[in-house]
């Protein structure tokens, strides 16, 4: 009888318990997320207003229609989309930089990437700020691709990211 009635306790608790955890792991979750999504999103928000008015290259979409905003923390919010090249990479790195260079953003460096597992140079990396914002252009595999290059056979692409500097530093 004794054990009877400890085994049909104990059944109950562990039933108590794991519908109490679920209970208190949805709450927690709950207010995690929503105590800093107004904040991402007005973050998300301001990045999306700052993006430059210029258009996609080869395209009639606009830029700041086209590249995905999201923010991971309320501190940190990002624009990017990666984009597949179908004409020559140095077109396409002329268009933006000469529409940039329009709208008032200065030209603030190139860094090339290198892949210190075999120290050959995967990507080119231009960098373009205005006020607090960067705008960075990165081409993958690098525009000067060499025959040898094990990147040579690599489906071309440039990805752009938008974001404050502290975000996007060098």
């Amino acid at each position: 009888m004794f054990l009877q009635n400890l085994l049909r306790f104990y059944k109950t608790q562990t039933k108590v318990n794991i519908v109490s955890m679920v209970i208190l792991g949805f709450v927690l979750l709950s207010s995690w997320f929503w105590t800093g999504s107004t904040e991402k999103s007005e973050l998300e928000d301001e990045i999306r207003l700052n993006i430059p008015d210029i258009m996609v290259y080869d395209s009639k979409e606009a830029l700041k229609e086209t590249l995905i905003v999201s923010a991971r923390t309320p501190n940190t919010a990002m624009a990017s989309k990666m984009f597949l090249i179908s004409k020559d990479g140095e077109e396409i790195k002329k268009y933006y930089t000469d529409n940039l260079l329009k709208l008032g953003w200065k030209y603030s460096g190139y860094e090339a990437q290198i892949d210190y597992r075999d120290n050959e140079h995967d990507a080119d990396i231009f960098f373009f700020d205005k006020g607090e914002y960067r705008f960075l252009l990165y081409f993958s595999p690098p525009l000067e691709v060499k025959k040898e290059s094990k990147y040579f056979y690599k489906k071309p692409q440039y990805t752009i990211h938008f974001a404050k500097k502290r975000v996007l530093d060098k």
